[in-house]
């Protein structure tokens, strides 16, 4: 995985409420949720799922109506993902079985997988793209990283407002900060129809602009299909303000008129000034951005937060990943342990002990 020292702010945003400084082991390996479910139905060309830590396929075996298939690594919606394929793809009524051991690189110290289901009609159509995305700044007091706990810290947060339409149900909302650069960072996030507000958290660094950060959005699907990109830079609103945070990044303040930038850069649900006219979001085709917004096709590797709590994130560094329960898939608080044991590796480094 590559790593960029500019982005692992950004990649160190995983819960949007405040939540108190706990000490923050690492999860013991193994799996700790999958997709298809047990029994269930699964696109043929989609790509199975195993979440968990220090996972791998290599103790894997699948198995399509009894026969020997092969598992092929594919992109994945976060670092502390496992996405393979099955080749040859089934046939759609076949019965796939996945078992053995995903913890190969770690001992075999875990429990065995097992997981059969059925293979369903191969999933043929790329997601849409999302209605209109926005941004926000909140400039707040800075927050020192807490090494040892579950909470990261951070200098400022940017808030993408996302808009998704309808048809995107167990999608992925994949977030790139600075597109096609080399401090390029992503995140996924489960897709659902509606508003969707993904904060994520940085650290200041000489020569750092917030105002000019651009943001690159797009859904993707397992089948390793994607939309067109929305691509936006420069922010609807912004704060700044000495409060340091409990938890980075904080909520999002309680905006005002006082705090808009540029109408024309809002997004629907934004309530602007009498005369500041309302914008219409910005939708794909006027984006000015490549059809893949300067995202890497295959998505980098990585996960994770909105606004409030929620067990749909998954975050990726530099090149996309920043991150215990079995359900629902992304617990926030198996993310939040798996970054803050990353952090603390990083500072381990950094800083040797005496």
């Amino acid at each position: 995985m590559i790593e960029s020292r500019h982005a692992i702010a950004a990649l160190a945003v995983l819960l949007g409420a405040a939540a108190p400084a706990v000490a923050c082991s690492p999860p013991l390996p193994g799996v700790y949720a999958h997709e298809p479910p047990e029994g269930g139905t699964w696109p043929a060309n989609a790509a199975v799922l195993l979440q968990g830590y220090e996972i791998g396929p290599e103790g894997l075996a699948v198995t399509v109506d009894g026969a020997p298939a092969s598992l092929v690594p594919r992109p994945g919606p976060g670092w502390d993902y496992l996405a393979l394929g099955v080749e040859p793809a089934p046939a759609p009524g076949a019965t796939v079985r996945l078992a053995g051991s995903p913890c190969a690189m770690a001992g075999d110290q875990c429990e065995p997988v097992d997981l059969s289901w059925t293979a369903g009609p191969p999933d043929e159509t790329a997601p849409p793209a999302p209605s209109s995305v926005f941004l926000d700044l909140y400039d707040h007091g800075d927050m020192e990283d807490q090494l040892g706990t579950c909470s990261p810290g951070g200098d400022y947060a940017i808030f993408v407002n996302v808009r998704l339409p309808q048809g995107v149900a167990g999608d992925w909302i994949e977030i790139t900060v600075d597109p096609g650069t080399q401090r390029a960072a992503s995140r996924w996030r489960r897709a659902e129809a509606g508003d969707v507000v993904v904060p994520f958290a940085f650290r200041r660094y000489e020569g750092d602009d917030p105002d000019g950060r651009c943001f690159a959005v797009r859904v993707t699907d397992n089948a390793g299909h994607a939309s067109d990109a929305v691509q936006r830079c420069g922010m609807c609103r912004a704060r700044v303000d000495g409060t340091v945070p409990d938890w980075a990044p904080p909520g999002a303040p309680a905006w005002t008129d006082e705090d808009l930038v540029d109408a024309a850069a809002c997004g629907p649900g934004v309530d602007l000034p009498p005369d500041g006219g309302r914008p219409d979001g910005g939708v794909a085709d006027d984006a000015g951005a490549a059809a893949d917004g300067g995202v890497a096709a295959d998505g980098g590797v990585a996960a994770d937060a909105g606004a409030e709590p929620d067990a749909g994130d998954r975050e990726s560094d530099a090149s996309g990943s920043d991150g215990c329960q079995a359900a629902p898939l992304g617990a926030p608080w198996l993310a939040a342990a798996l970054l803050a044991l990353r952090r603390r590796r990083r500072a381990d480094r950094a800083h040797p002990p005496r």
